[in-house]
């Protein structure tokens, strides 16, 4: 009996020690609860890094939304309203036949400055956008649009013309929004600058205006764009220089 008794206890005791080892050694204890602690922070972390991903990708939305937006309203704000119409039908800022004090008007509505131009002269009224614009000599009637660089450095415009073109386009865009010419003329020097003039006949009627303003040639009525495109060796060659309508019987 006593021999049992001392067995229990030597086995209880061996037992015991070999547990406590095992724990020092860091040798894992079966737990129902810390299986779910851990599989809880496990799902916590997964948690947080979807919601990281999505939050990201709605901030890069975002971003190219807000970028996008503001480039859109940059090449916006840059486009002007058109200058002269090629039909009856289209609004436009100028037309052949406005007084001085309309064409004033016309100029502070769309916020364009005038400036003395380096030859003055009482039938023309320049602006800082490289605008001229003339009237018939002994009248007080517009009649001629002149559309040159706003740059001294390069050839820009913000005003296109009624079909898309610009200051600045090669020759091969004017020939694919307007066709071929009804004439060509060669025009400047050596000195100033070589070129080639373009004609266009623009469909406008002008009969109000001629029953104010008395032409005798009756036969070369009505309107034409001239487009000076540059023939001078250089970046220019073969660009858009200056787009010009105007009335043809006194131009």
């Amino acid at each position: 009996m006593k021999f049992r008794k001392l067995c229990f206890i030597s086995l209880s005791a061996l037992l015991i020690f070999t547990w406590g080892c095992n724990a020092a050694n860091g040798a894992p204890v079966s737990s129902g609860t810390g299986s779910a602690v851990k599989n809880s922070s496990s799902d916590s972390v997964s948690s947080l890094d979807s919601s990281s991903v999505s939050s990201n990708a709605s901030k890069s939305a975002v971003t190219a939304d807000s970028s996008s937006n503001s480039t859109t309203a940059s090449s916006t704000s840059e486009e002007k309203g058109l200058l002269f119409a090629e039909d009856d039908h289209t609004k436009a800022i100028f037309h052949i036949g406005m007084t001085s004090e309309q064409v004033k008007k016309a100029l502070a509505e769309n916020q364009m400055q005038t400036v003395e131009n380096r030859d003055p002269s009482p039938n023309r009224i320049s602006t800082d956008h490289g605008i001229d614009l003339l009237f018939t000599l002994g009248t007080d009637l517009f009649d001629k649009i002149s559309i040159e660089s706003d740059s001294d450095t390069q050839l820009h415009s913000s005003y296109k013309t009624q079909k898309g073109l610009k200051i600045g386009d090669a020759v091969e865009t004017v020939r694919k929004l307007y066709g071929e010419p009804v004439e060509q003329a060669k025009y400047g020097d050596n000195l100033n600058g070589q070129g080639v003039a373009y004609y266009y006949d623009i469909p406008i009627n002008l009969d109000n205006y001629y029953k104010v303003q008395t032409v005798k040639n009756k036969s070369d009525r009505g309107v034409y764009l001239r487009i000076n495109i540059s023939q001078s060796k250089g970046n220019n060659y073969n660009k858009v220089v200056t787009i010009i309508y105007a009335e043809k019987a006194n131009n």
